[in-house]
């Protein structure tokens, strides 16, 4: 059985390429728009102008000028989360984007070894998720940010580490979450860790977001995404 392994393998490697990552390729390097990571791409313009990332009209009016699109959907992701793609405005939205599909190829090709080396998961069990889940086709598609989230968020967990933790969760505030199951098991240092990484990245990310637009997201984008207020 084991001698079959590297076949079993390479079969769902296969699968994937042919069944997931081939088809959202093709729709990423046909879209000029770049779908939803022309907003990652737009915000990091702004603050790299010193301009807010909140500002959804500055976001399409850039659009507009590159001739890219029409318009951009909101930005409510925290300030820091903009470090990771300050790269992007030195390329075109164009090339932006098909690096973005790199990055998020690497970021599951992660979460699969941390599936593999923590869950012992089977090559069979990974194999069908990486070709028939479809969310992992999607998020490749748009090029959003969940994949790259999921594996920071996966390797804090796997190797309890409240960095790890805290940079997932100043990219998506959602992994936060997690913290309760630290807390649950009166795992302290991570969670007092994972606190003084959202402070650092927040401090990190002053001189492109600055305190008054940090202050807006907590105060008001946030709490806006309950109520439907932060652009219906």
């Amino acid at each position: 059985m084991r001698r079959n392994h590297p076949w079993i393998f390479a079969l769902f490697v296969l699968g994937y390429v042919l069944l997931s990552a081939g088809p959202a390729w093709e729709r990423v390097r046909g879209a000029r728009h770049a779908r939803d990571f022309a907003t990652y791409h737009y915000a990091a313009a702004q603050v790299l102008d010193g301009d807010s990332p909140y500002d959804t009209k500055g976001l399409s009016k850039r659009a507009r000028q590159d001739k890219t699109r029409k318009s951009v959907h909101p930005y409510f992701y925290p300030p820091p989360f903009l470090l990771s793609v300050l790269w992007s405005p030195q390329f075109s939205l164009s090339t932006s984007y098909k690096l973005f599909f790199g990055l998020n190829q690497l970021a599951l090709l992660l979460c699969f070894a941390v599936f593999r080396f923590w869950f012992r998961a089977p090559w069979v069990v990974i194999g069908v998720v990486a070709m028939c889940f479809t969310p992992i086709t999607d998020n490749a598609k748009m090029g959003q940010v969940n994949v790259l989230v999921l594996m920071v968020a996966m390797l804090g967990l796997w190797l309890r580490s409240g960095t790890a933790v805290g940079v997932a969760a100043m990219a998506k505030m959602s992994p936060a979450l997690y913290l309760f199951g630290f807390l649950a098991q009166r795992r302290w240092r991570p969670i007092l860790t994972a606190i003084g990484t959202a402070f650092g990245l927040s401090i990190l990310s002053l001189p492109w977001v600055d305190w008054n637009t940090q202050w807006r997201f907590y105060t008001d984008i946030l709490p806006g995404f309950s109520t439907g207020h932060y652009h219906g």
